[in-house]
């Protein structure tokens, strides 16, 4: 990955469309699955003709509606974890940012790094000038100077973090969903609409194929791997859904910040924004969400206007 730039209100924007489309698919394969839970249960023809039938939509259509169901459940687990990653790297952000801006910062930090030392020997001179003062010690610099190395050790492993995320995690999240898709498209063109071969389907004869009872065990997989992880995801969606109504509340009430042309450094829950050589925090948490995460900051995209910051 090089040259990132992190557009965080289109991630947000991804995310619920991501949750709304897909809860909206299983809960539609879930209407599907109890109609033929139904009709099987309920169906008055008899004989091994029907008893076959039942066995095919059992067999066949639960199985490729319950792996569809996985998969699309699957993708929302991976939405969400990949929008809590960047909770991990920086929770109080909702700008676009970019690396050009990151190490744009950076050259101008070690620019004031040294203009810090020049001033330093400027105020000895002066103050050794002073005919009645005798001597003098150089002032100290160290807090200063720590803060400067500090701030540019932040913003060094944000750009790390950023590049980590977006490809070994991203990766390893793929590649779940890319072989449940894969394992589907297979089992799925194997699945014919020969009405003698269903007529003469016997049970659980689906299952003897080698892809399918692969599908099988890698939907359980999945399956199982939601189930066990799902207060994890759960404690994450109810995050997002209190900040997504605390900041419908926040509109609604007129109070959104318009923050454009402007420098932004955000460190931790606290965003600085540089106006007329002074600082004015703006500070807004929801439901006790703050910033905890790596120093950051966005210098040539500042936040969009008519948005929350948090």
């Amino acid at each position: 990955m090089e040259g990132f730039q992190i557009n965080y209100t289109d991630i947000y924007d991804l995310f619920w469309e991501y949750k709304t489309n897909l809860e909206n698919l299983m809960n539609k394969i879930d209407t599907c699955e109890n109609c033929i839970n139904f009709f099987i249960k309920n169906a008055v023809f008899t004989g091994e003709t029907g008893d076959a039938v039942k066995s095919y939509l059992t067999d066949v259509h639960i199985t490729m509606l319950s792996s569809i169901r996985v998969t699309a459940q699957n993708l929302l687990d991976n939405m969400t974890l990949y929008k809590a990653g960047y909770y991990d790297i920086d929770n109080s952000t909702n700008f676009k940012l970019s690396e050009e801006a990151i190490r744009a910062f950076r050259t101008k930090l070690s620019t004031n790094y040294s203009d810090t030392e020049s001033y330093t020997g400027k105020i000895q001179g002066a103050v050794s000038g002073i005919s009645d003062i005798s001597g003098v010690g150089t002032p100290s610099t160290n807090g200063v100077l720590e803060l400067h190395e500090q701030l540019d050790q932040e913003l060094l492993n944000l750009i790390t973090e950023v590049q980590s995320h977006e490809s070994s995690t991203v990766t390893a999240l793929e590649n779940s969903v890319e072989l449940l898709l894969s394992s589907l498209n297979t089992c799925i063109a194997k699945i014919g609409l020969n009405t003698a071969a269903i007529a003469s389907y016997e049970s659980n004869s689906f299952y003897t194929d080698k892809d399918v009872y692969a599908l099988a065990n890698i939907s359980e997989l999945f399956y199982q791997q939601h189930e066990d992880n799902k207060d994890v995801y759960d404690a994450i969606c109810e995050a997002e859904q209190n900040l997504k109504d605390a900041a419908e509340e926040r509109e609604t009430q007129g109070v959104w910040k318009t923050v454009a042309g402007v420098g932004l450094l955000v460190v931790g829950g606290v965003c600085i924004v540089a106006s007329w050589g002074t600082a004015t925090p703006i500070v807004a948490a929801a439901e006790g969400i703050v910033g905890t995460g790596t120093t950051i900051f966005g210098v040539a995209d500042s936040a969009e206007g008519a948005q929350d910051i948090y």
